[in-house]
């Protein structure tokens, strides 16, 4: 029986070839994106078309996940499992990790691809079908921890989870009450705002934050702290510089794991929402863990 897959669980194809001389590559990476209101483990749940990032090739360094079980759907979308295809920018892989007590679906195989898939399905609420799980060992690493677990203010920030901006002449009055509490107080959910979204959700907690709408306030503020689950996080690639992410080519936002390969953040203003977005080391630079002082 197929294990379901979760944000951070790595897909792998062992051929990702662009025709390139130095092609194929064997390429390993973690998904990136997930269900936004159900959770495995702590972690969101895997779909079809949710995407990943992989090692290095000689393309975009990108997948989605292909395939899933025929007969469970998590928010309308195929639950993608272990085993199940994925799509790479130079192949097909498939997942190759996946929640250790949660079983879903028929017995694992390549799975249904989406678009091929004509019969209507009972949609998972939450998860569907699913065998009934065992009791779990505790994870080194866990995203997304219930509740009861880590600092207050990410029970604040994940409650926000799915917030969006939105297109054309409107806005998203819940955007624009994170920038009312900085100086700045935007009144466009346009203008960048993942500190305004950081400090709102500290000051939610009760806990004073920079009072700022810029990314790089927060590389001063608490105190320096070590890779852990809440930390504030200031990342920078000037690269990034004038995108929809950042004007500065800063970004803040709540660590949820560092990977040898990425930062997790749970942050504002990533893909214009707030969601848990990986960022990879090779462009992003780390400019410092923040932890409140006292805490």
């Amino acid at each position: 029986m197929p294990e379901l897959g979760r944000l951070g669980d790595n897909a792998n194809i062992p051929a990702d070839s662009h025709g390139n001389p130095c092609c194929p590559h064997n390429c390993t990476g973690p998904a990136v994106n997930g269900s936004p209101n159900v959770f495995i483990n702590g972690k969101p749940a895997l779909r079809v078309t949710d995407p990943g990032v992989h090692s290095s090739c000689c393309g975009p360094n990108q997948w989605k996940a292909l395939a899933g079980s025929p007969t469970v759907k998590i928010n309308d979308l195929l639950a993608h499992r272990k085993e199940d295809a994925t799509e790479h920018c130079g192949g097909i892989g498939k997942l190759i990790e996946g929640s250790p007590d949660v079983i879903v679906g028929d017995a694992a195989s390549a799975g249904a691809v989406a678009k091929a898939s004509a019969t209507p399905l009972a949609d998972a609420s939450p998860l569907g079908k699913t065998t009934k799980p065992k009791k779990a060992a505790p994870a080194k690493s866990s995203a997304l921890p219930g509740d009861d677990e880590g600092p207050p203010w990410m029970k604040i920030a994940k409650g926000e989870l799915g917030q969006h901006e939105i297109k054309g002449k409107g806005a998203n009055s819940r955007i624009i009450e994170y920038h009312a509490s900085t100086a700045l107080k935007a009144k466009s959910d346009e203008t960048a705002w993942c500190s305004s979204f950081t400090n709102w959700s500290m000051e939610q907690s009760g806990v004073k934050g920079t009072d700022s709408a810029a990314a790089a306030s927060w590389k001063n503020w608490g105190e320096p702290t070590e890779a852990r689950y809440g930390a504030v996080t200031v990342l920078h690639n000037s690269k990034a510089a004038g995108s929809s992410l950042t004007t500065s080519g800063n970004h803040v936002g709540f660590l949820v794991e560092e990977t040898p390969t990425h930062y997790g953040l749970l942050g504002g203003n990533q893909s214009d929402s707030v969601k848990v977005t990986y960022f990879p080391k090779s462009k992003w630079k780390l400019e410092g863990y923040r932890w409140p002082p006292g805490q």
